[in-house]
């Protein structure tokens, strides 16, 4: 596990960046300026497994499924259910549900390819993600000074990148297909 100096928080200096560094095929860094502040990493082919890094924990993210697809959030280190994500493939996003009952909603947009991450339907976001460069997978994130209180924060941003870049595979398929 990579050490990580700072925690994915409101209260960065500068704006959350997801790219995938030249060269590093399967490899997204999270920064925060020229700080790097978590990281996602693919491992396999067919049925990809993502694993998510930062200074607060390590996640695994596994698609399962195929018709009814959902992911699976797991903790690298015990192996144990985290989350799902249930998608709702029609209208985009999806609902991220936690053992505890704690729900998140998430809406994505194709045109243009964003994410946002919210409590509840018809409430603000408190996560947005926005690709900036299609294909280069380069996303800007804010957070609002709200999230500092959710207490899953930094596996929601990280999460937000994996299912951002899931949709991004999606439209280049679609495109090429």
């Amino acid at each position: 596990m990579t050490n990580f100096p700072r925690p994915i928080s409101p209260s960065l200096s500068r704006p959350l960046v997801c790219h995938r560094p030249f060269r590093r095929r399967g490899t997204w860094e999270l920064r925060s300026g020229d700080e790097l502040v978590g990281s996602i990493r693919f491992q396999g082919w067919v049925r990809p497994i993502a694993i998510a890094e930062c200074s607060a924990g390590c996640w695994e993210f596994a698609l399962q499924g195929w018709f009814r697809s959902h992911v699976v959030i797991r903790a690298c280190s015990t192996g144990e259910d985290v989350a799902i994500f249930r998608r709702r493939p029609i209208r985009g996003g999806g609902t991220v549900e936690f053992p505890d009952g704690t729900r998140y909603e998430a809406r994505a947009r194709f045109r243009p390819l964003d994410l946002d991450i919210r409590l509840r339907e018809g409430t603000p976001p408190f996560l947005s993600f926005r690709a900036k460069q299609l294909f280069r997978s380069h996303t800007e994130i804010t957070i609002a000074p709200s999230a500092a209180s959710i207490r899953d924060l930094a596996l929601l941003v990280l999460f937000g990148c994996y299912v951002l870049l899931d949709m991004e595979s999606s439209v280049a398929i679609s495109i090429v297909g």
